[in-house]
């Protein structure tokens, strides 16, 4: 049986890691304090801590102590012994990057302690080498990185491959040693999301909301190139307002951060475009009684992420810990969270085929995009289904009954599956399996401390991440969903135009010219794209990027 008297491993302290009063609150920061509390407020005797120095030391007891239920003892492993951390059977590193500490524990033999990692994003080039440094690097079977959703697995396991073949390929090798990739998701303190009938009435009533009105509400970072584009968003809501006839309207919370003056310009600015028949509220989700208020007023939550950044998405958890529906992208760790028809709806994403993305990942390891440009550029070419997400809508704001049962189905199924206590268990349970593995591992097996670079397309490497992909034979048409926008009046918008010219006016991502011609050319009626790459001339790769260009923003319709 897992030891349960204390915390399993001891936790490499970084405050980055876990501080969520910071100006840009990244959701790996509040992944890291929700980690950090539900430690504390799970009766160990004693919790231990990895740190650098004495500042670090102080800012443990700081963050920690106020969050304590009960006499708890806080125990510090200091930085040039990590070795001492095998009675907690080894240390947590809030991140992937394992290479350097197993590096440092040769010093004490690497049967020492067990090293283990969890992941956020793995979509940047820093966390994509620091995975494939795996198999150079002596991390060893009882070494372990957490993948809180299946498609993060799926990406890691693709990195380790490629990176395998390579060195098979360069080097003949053929002995590799490979962490264990458990798939564990991130944890939820369920208590935190109750909130009583007289709070929800005063948020609404602060707010503006009347009793007829339906509250959308949206809790995360407002980023349309890193994070999720507002426009299918704002697109459905917009339709779906005019259907509303008992007087109400349709409500809107933003609660977030933007991150700069220029992003927070453009959501207010696209809004009033693409939605003026919404409500729209902005609240600033760094101030963690904003999400509360959020949750407590709310009638259905909305996320449709389209990023590859994204691995879990810890705010469709929450809520449905508060009792809310959720219509989320079919997307990454959001369809391991959320039961299609149960606890709300997924919505359908479509994506490009493998091979569609080598020249941006070749421009993003070269420095001609950065990660921003990378990340967003990606999600360019990621749609999410306008159309199903108004069908999918417009059962919950028009059936109160169906809201109630999805809300509360969500709600147990945030307690009993995403608990923190028994993601915990889950966490003692593994580190119990790493610790068999090592001390019935004696062998002194030798490591290897080549280096090689890692480069896969994104659209090889996130293949699991949408719903489908788009390929020649894939059927489309023209649409009308969005018929009060022209396709200039899309191209010229502020969230989409920076995709149309790359830095420096380089490496455009799509050309404005050819999305013309095949909006042009395409028909009222479904055709294949081979059809229209026959009759248009146009390379593969380049038609097969406007045509989703165009399915994202609703100009044309992929046939199911």
């Amino acid at each position: 049986m897992p030891n349960t008297s204390h915390a399993p491993w001891s936790t490499f302290f970084q405050l980055d890691a876990y501080n969520v009063s910071g100006e840009k609150l990244m959701g790996r920061q509040a992944a890291g304090f929700s980690y950090i509390k539900a430690l504390a407020e799970n009766n160990y005797d004693t919790l231990s801590f990895f740190v650098k120095d004495k500042s670090e030391h102080e800012k443990v007891i700081s963050l920690v102590k106020p969050l304590l239920k009960r006499k708890t003892d806080l125990n510090f492993i200091p930085w040039l012994n990590p070795n001492l951390s095998e009675k907690f059977g080894g240390i947590f590193v809030p991140e992937p990057k394992l290479g350097m500490h197993a590096l440092l524990r040769s010093k004490f033999g690497h049967q020492s302690h067990s090293i283990v990692g969890i992941t956020h994003t793995t979509a940047s080039d820093s966390v994509m080498d620091s995975v494939a440094d795996y198999i150079v690097k002596p991390v060893k079977p009882w070494d372990a990185i957490i993948c809180t959703s299946k498609c993060v697995k799926d990406s890691l396991t693709m990195i380790l491959e490629n990176q395998k073949d390579f060195l098979k390929f360069e080097l003949n090798a053929n002995k590799f040693e490979l962490p264990q990739l458990p798939i564990i998701p991130l944890g939820i303190n369920n208590d935190e999301f109750n909130y009583d009938q007289s709070f929800r009435e005063d948020v609404r009533s602060s707010l503006g909301l009347k009793e007829n009105d339906i509250a959308i509400i949206f809790v995360g970072r407002l980023s349309f190139h890193a994070k999720s584009h507002p426009f299918p968003m704002f697109a459905a809501l917009n339709e779906l307002s005019k259907k509303i006839k008992n007087g109400g309207k349709v409500h809107l919370l933003l609660t977030g951060w933007f991150g700069n003056d220029n992003i927070k310009k453009i959501f207010i600015d696209e809004h009033k475009l693409i939605s003026p028949d919404i409500i729209c509220h902005l609240l600033d989700g760094r101030d963690q009684q904003n999400k509360h208020k959020t949750f407590a007023a709310g009638d259905i939550f909305m996320s449709l992420s389209d990023n590859f950044q994204e691995t879990f998405g810890l705010t469709p958890l929450e809520a449905m810990s508060s009792g809310l529906p959720v219509v989320v992208s079919d997307w990454n760790g959001y369809r391991e969270t959320v039961r299609d028809g149960k606890d709300g709806f997924t919505i359908k994403t479509r994506s490009l085929p493998k091979g569609s993305g080598e020249d941006l990942m070749y421009n993003y390891r070269r420095g001609i995009y950065n990660y921003d440009h990378y990340i967003g550029y990606t999600s360019q070419l990621v749609s999410v289904d306008i159309d199903h997400c108004i069908r999918s809508l417009e059962k919950l704001i028009f059936n109160k009954e169906l809201r109630m049962r999805m809300g509360k189905s969500g709600k147990e199924r945030a307690q009993t599956n995403f608990e923190w206590k028994k993601i915990l268990n889950q966490y003692s349970d593994l580190n119990e399996e790493l610790n068999n593995i090592r001390l019935n591992n004696k062998d002194k097996l030798a490591s290897n401390s080549l280096q090689s670079g890692i480069n896969i397309d994104p659209f090889l490497l996130f293949e699991s991440y949408p719903s489908s992909v788009i390929t020649i034979k894939s059927e489309i048409k023209k649409s009308n969903t969005i018929n009060h926008l022209s396709i200039n009046d899309i191209l010229s918008l502020g969230s989409v135009s920076f995709a149309l010219n790359g830095p420096n006016n380089q490496n455009n991502l799509i050309d404005k010219t050819i999305i013309l011609e095949i909006y042009n050319k395409l028909p009222n009626h479904f055709i294949k794209i081979e059809q229209l790459i026959e009759e248009s001339k146009i390379v593969e790769k380049n038609l097969l990027k406007s045509v989703i260009w165009m399915s994202k923003y609703g100009l044309l319709k992929v046939k199911d």
